[in-house]
């Protein structure tokens, strides 16, 4: 499925290696100000499973899973945080910041 969004200069594009301790899913050492939506991608090429949520108590047991290979958009309130935990140790987890 695929969603229609405004990317302008504040759009952030990167990189999160995810671990098995729960991690905020941003861009750098902020996510952006006021950010409405967020692209979430497994780009593991294995077994991986990143699992996500609204807050640090996210485990494997509770996250919603996203598979290797697998994307998602959300739309946020601004201000919302996202976290993640993988299924291993090093889950290459990539993300769009969209305001």
């Amino acid at each position: 499925m695929s969603m229609l969004r405004t990317i302008n200069k504040e759009t952030k594009y990167g990189k999160v290696t995810v671990g098995t301790t729960a991690v905020e899913l941003k861009v750098g050492t902020a996510a952006i100000p006021g950010r409405t939506g967020l692209m979430v991608a497994n780009a593991s090429s294995d077994t991986t499973v990143l699992y996500i949520g609204t807050d640090s108590n996210v485990t494997a047991s509770n996250g919603f899973p996203i598979k290797a290979g697998e994307h998602l958009f959300l739309n946020l309130v601004p201000g919302q945080k996202v976290y993640a935990i993988g299924s291993t140790a090093s889950v290459d987890a990539r993300i769009i910041e969209i305001h």
